[in-house]
């Protein structure tokens, strides 16, 4: 009976063209990796080495089946992701680009500018009006009331809406959401129910925005004076004060005494009439917007 020793030269002679250790180790490498039986081992080397390329063709082979899958999944993937754009897509085409929120902005101000062309004069068409330093107006409307209106176009969220309806219904006597046709039924969930919807439709890219309106605004039932009162700036506020009398003892104190001060000792109303009028007479701060061109 042969020993260990002797049963691996007689192995490696059978092989021929390379030393008898290198194909010893390189048929025990083979071997391990793929699965070689021990019959192959005894058959020689020949054997063994074929073994072991058929193994190898068979992971080659099943290594790009597994690409080719996964290739098919992602491209399966990003058509679904495509067809779910197209399908909320505001334009309706596949490759054309979102609304964005200039666009309604340019529309809105279309708009604005033809329900009130009899009284341009006496108003103010004022955007990203910041609101308690919290929230920006996208675009305010000062007349013989004050009016707001929130953008959300078809590349935005509604993440930030409902602390913007919070604060909007602070301060505004009437607000309007402009939104796409892809947020407008989850957006209306949001709001309550004297604010006013307006939809944006855009039917092919490139062509304006048109905004109609889904429903109608009512006036704000509760607004809050006091975040109302700190739209006015400190030489506003005192001058107020000074002309009722009433300035006494507040004249050095901090911007949010005077807002009190003003808030207790007159009616919600009239801080509500003071802080419209004197944003619309307001100088030095903002011109009246001009009408914005879509880029």
């Amino acid at each position: 009976m042969l020993c260990a020793r002797h049963r691996r030269r007689c192995v490696a002679r059978r092989g021929t063209g390379r030393s008898r250790r290198g194909r010893w180790r390189e048929h025990r490498v083979w071997g391990a990796g793929f699965g070689c039986d021990a019959r192959s081992w005894r058959r020689g080397s020949g054997e063994v080495s074929r073994g072991a390329d058929a193994d190898m063709n068979a992971v080659a082979r099943s290594s790009t089946m597994l690409r080719s899958n996964t290739a098919t999944q992602k491209g399966t993937q990003m058509s679904r992701v495509a067809d779910h754009v197209c399908e909320h897509h505001p334009h309706g085409d596949r490759g054309s680009r979102l609304m964005r929120d200039v666009d309604v902005r340019v529309a809105l101000h279309e708009w604005l500018r033809e329900q009130h062309h009899n009284e341009l004069s006496q108003m103010r068409i004022v955007d990203e009006l910041a609101i308690a330093g919290q929230v920006r107006v996208d675009t305010a409307v000062l007349n013989g009331s004050f009016a707001g209106f929130e953008i959300k176009s078809a590349s935005d969220t509604l993440r930030r809406l409902p602390r913007q309806v919070e604060v909007y219904s602070a301060v505004l006597d009437y607000a309007t959401l402009v939104v796409a046709r892809n947020h407008a039924a989850k957006a209306r969930q949001l709001l309550p129910r004297w604010w006013g919807v307006m939809e944006a439709v855009s039917r092919t890219s490139g062509d304006p925005v048109v905004l109609r309106t889904t429903r109608e605004p009512k006036p704000n039932p509760h607004f809050e004076p006091r975040v109302l009162s700190t739209l006015l700036w400190r030489s506003e506020a005192l001058d107020e004060l000074e002309l009722r009398g009433i300035a006494d003892g507040v004249r050095s104190k901090p911007n949010q005494v005077l807002w009190n001060r003003l808030c207790d000792s007159l009616d919600p109303q009239e801080v509500r009439q003071i802080v419209r009028e004197r944003l619309k007479a307001r100088s030095g701060w903002r011109a009246e917007t001009p009408p914005l061109q879509c880029a």
